[in-house]
């Protein structure tokens, strides 16, 4: 029997010790478990799609808008991000429902690149042939087909 003035041996240290870690283990793996479940069971991210119709007529818009206001570098600098390469992969779509919209989608591309490259007064025209072309390449695919670009970037 023990009174109050004795001291626990270690083997009663260590019994009173186990049931303190076992439950810091059980929560670790408690709170361990939710965070897992909530990061696996969080919304997913939104798929790309491949085209992106608006986002690709909006950015060939103001494409136009930064060359009617003579400003080469701002046009470069948004059809070179991406545009380029949407553009790219709308044809390839197009390409197996029709080869004549998608041949003139990549031509239209490349004219754009070109007169971006080296620079011709032709931009605007340029431009503005290839957001038609989108618009076409956009109804063969079945995408949706973006409201027109604001008058005063689309017709003048």
């Amino acid at each position: 029997m023990r009174n109050g003035s004795e001291r626990p041996t270690a083997a009663t240290r260590r019994r009173t010790a186990w049931p303190f870690a076992i439950a810091t283990v059980a929560v670790a793996l408690l709170v361990g478990t939710l965070l897992t479940l909530a990061w696996l069971g969080g919304e997913p991210e939104p798929r790309p799609t491949t085209s992106d119709p608006v986002g690709v007529v909006g950015r060939l818009c103001a494409t136009v808008g930064a060359a009617r206001a003579n400003n080469r570098i701002e046009a470069s600098r948004v059809f070179l991000d991406k545009t380029d390469d949407r553009l790219r992969r709308l044809a390839a779509r197009v390409d197996e429902r029709d080869p004549v919209v998608a041949a003139r989608l990549r031509r239209a591309e490349e004219r754009v690149a070109d007169n971006l490259e080296s620079p011709q007064p032709a931009l605007e025209g340029d431009l503005l042939r290839l957001v038609a072309a989108t618009r076409r390449a956009l109804r063969v695919v079945g995408d949706p087909v973006p409201a027109r670009c604001p008058p005063e970037e689309e017709e003048r």
